[in-house]
């Protein structure tokens, strides 16, 4: 509509120019007139002037908008992928917070994360999982980090799987189960039985006194199971003493607190007497301890 208008007044103003050419106005009107006319020439002048720097302002916010738009929707972009990296747990995360890798694994710092998992030595390179391979950015130690927490902390595959950004099935029947798998095949071959001169020097002193000769405090632990299908299975399973199917190892201490004897695990129907003599405990005492 400005436009319109603006060619309207042009036309206007050239068509009272001819007028006064034609009919040779008085001085006195034609002065009149034309300071009209040049009063409606610097209202057009300043209308063009409005005009031109509405259309100027107008492009240059339209530009500036859309500038920021895009410059919005870099900086969210950068945001979320920022968020993305940093949200999922891994193990560099807390390279330098001891605390919260003690808290997770129960180690005390990430050296000594390290130095457990290179005990495991150089064949986990070469470990073969049940169904696939994790992610490419699982490696290996931030798998053995989420094995640790799962044992620790006792999360669930569900929480674990929301907590590494992997499928539930590589949390619940690759990840745990196979590194679970690794650290029990390569961890049985360290001989941990302590010999006799380090349970004395690390035991205290007011139990050495009273028990010098002692090696290693055992004890029977149940851990339950779903129940098997077999009733034979579920006999041989079923523990009087938990009411509910289990299976069960005997762990040995020194009096010093170190974990030194482990044996197989049994049906939680089996008594501690009978794990012990099926194990070889007794070989490992002095004859005259027995």
């Amino acid at each position: 509509m400005l436009f319109v208008k603006i060619i309207f007044l042009r036309m206007t103003i050239l068509h009272m120019r001819k007028q006064v050419e034609k009919e040779n106005i008085a001085p006195e009107i034609q002065s009149e007139d034309m300071e009209n006319v040049f009063y409606d020439q610097d209202d057009l002048n300043i209308e063009m002037d409005i005009f031109v720097v509405e259309e100027c302002m107008g492009k240059s916010f339209q530009d500036a908008s859309v500038q920021t738009e895009i410059q919005c929707a870099v900086e969210y972009n950068s945001n979320q992928t920022q968020t993305a990296s940093t949200y999922f747990m891994c193990i560099y995360n807390f390279e330098h917070d001891n605390d919260a890798v003690h808290f997770y694994t129960g180690l005390e710092s990430f050296q000594k994360v390290q130095l457990v998992f290179n005990s495991l030595g150089e064949s986990i390179k070469d470990m073969k999982y049940i169904y696939r391979k994790p992610p490419p950015y699982m490696t290996l130690l931030n798998q053995f980090f989420l094995c640790l927490i799962y044992l620790c902390q006792k999360k669930t595959h569900f929480e674990l799987s929301r907590m590494f950004n992997v499928t539930l099935r590589d949390v619940r029947n690759n990840i745990t189960v196979t590194w679970i798998k690794v650290m029990s095949l390569q961890w049985r071959e360290i001989n941990i039985w302590a010999s006799k001169e380090l349970v004395q020097f690390y035991a205290p002193t007011d139990f050495y006194k009273k028990f010098p000769l002692t090696r290693v405090i055992i004890d029977g632990t149940e851990i339950p199971i779903n129940k098997p299908a077999l009733p034979l299975a579920q006999q041989a399973t079923f523990s009087q003493y938990k009411n509910k199917n289990t299976v069960k190892p005997v762990i040995g201490m020194t009096p010093g607190g170190l974990v030194s004897f482990i044996t197989p695990t049994y049906g939680g129907s089996a008594s501690d007497r009978q794990i012990i003599d099926r194990s070889n405990l007794a070989s490992k005492c002095d004859l005259e301890i027995l």
